[in-house]
């Protein structure tokens, strides 16, 4: 494609990786049918992991009821995220490129909005523009994992999760990119089985180039509505920010520095009594700021009841998450984990 300026022609691809998400996947294709874009303009690109549920089904008999548009479907026989991502990126034509993922609802405007903010922000060297998610979930547990996904004190400075305001941040979810971003940087690393959008946005970052969030794109995120879901989610995610470390923000160690804290001054503190007191310190400070974040998010939404369970979940997500970095500290191969981290060449993305 070559009208890199001219908003009515840039071609759009969509890249969907989906595997058993047939609970909302029906909601998400439904969506991309209602696109104010223009059909003739954009591509959805899917990959299906492998699914046991419904989700390939869903997706075959959509593009049999809408051949309109211009739908291929893949397969990724190694189920996981990264592998996925780029037998969708070969087989992309678009000027733009944009990953959305398989539990999120976009609004009807999201396809023509990303494109025109994508040329907006071309002068200030913005690869990448996407809008916040509003986190959402089915009963009362997945409420209460939505509100402790939606706070800084759930998940640091990640401003995709709650943040109302426009500005430049280090990473954004469903978001738009120039093809070319990919030409440059490479492609997804596929011996990451999580955390692959964080090292790849660092290389983007390396380059000079930023991401934007911007509101007006926001989208509707449905999270786990089962508490073991949640916790085992938040162990590999806990997992794999510890292996790609270096490229990630600072956030994601923050939960493996309280969990260190708790183990190291609970070791100590059977020899050292001022480690007890440290101890207390730490669980007191956290344990009231928990329950002060719970009050505010109980009274902002008016349901009470939450106020009891959001102080367990917020220490359940950072022990979880912590524990699963000090389990890839101690298990994984710390060499590979420590060398030196350089901006990847590029790696051809040949079809």
């Amino acid at each position: 494609m070559e009208n890199h300026n001219d908003p009515d022609k840039l071609f759009v691809s969509i890249i969907i990786v989906a595997r058993n998400a047939e609970e909302c996947f029906g909601n998400l294709v439904n969506d991309y049918l209602q696109q104010d874009y223009p059909a003739s303009l954009r591509e959805l690109i899917f990959v299906d992991g492998a699914s046991e549920d419904a989700t390939k089904t869903i997706i075959q008999e959509f593009s049999q009821a809408h051949p309109e548009l211009s739908i291929t479907i893949l397969d990724n026989p190694k189920r996981i995220q990264a592998p996925a991502l780029n037998l969708a990126l070969r087989a992309t034509r678009g000027d733009i490129v944009c990953r959305v993922d398989a539990h999120v609802s976009i609004p009807r405007n999201y396809i023509s909005n990303g494109v025109r903010l994508l040329l907006e922000k071309k002068k200030d060297k913005v690869a990448c523009v996407g809008g916040p998610w509003q986190t959402v979930g089915k009963g009362f547990w997945g409420q209460a994992i939505a509100k402790v996904l939606s706070t800084p004190f759930g998940v640091g400075n990640a401003k995709f999760r709650y943040s109302q305001t426009a500005q430049f941040v280090d990473t954004v979810p469903c978001g738009f990119y120039w093809k070319w971003v990919f030409d440059e940087v490479g492609s997804y690393r596929e011996d990451l089985v999580r955390s692959e959008d964080n090292e790849l946005h660092a290389r983007i970052l390396a380059r000079g180039w930023k991401f934007f969030l911007y509101p007006g794109l926001m989208t509707k995120y449905q999270c786990r509505s089962e508490v073991v879901d949640f916790l085992r989610q938040a162990f590999g995610n806990g997992y794999w920010s510890m292996i790609t470390w270096r490229q990630s923000s600072w956030r994601h160690l923050v939960p493996f520095c309280f969990m260190t804290s708790l183990m190291v001054l609970g070791f100590f503190s059977i020899l050292w009594e001022p480690c007890r007191y440290l101890l207390l310190a730490l669980l007191s400070v956290y344990g009231l700021s928990s329950i002060l974040v719970s009050l505010a998010a109980a009274f902002k939404s008016e349901e009470w009841p939450f106020v009891f369970v959001l102080p367990i979940l917020f220490f359940l997500l950072h022990l979880t998450y912590g524990m699963g970095s000090v389990c890839a500290l101690i298990f994984f191969n710390r060499r590979w984990m420590f060398k030196e981290v350089k901006v990847r060449k590029s790696i051809p993305l040949e079809r």
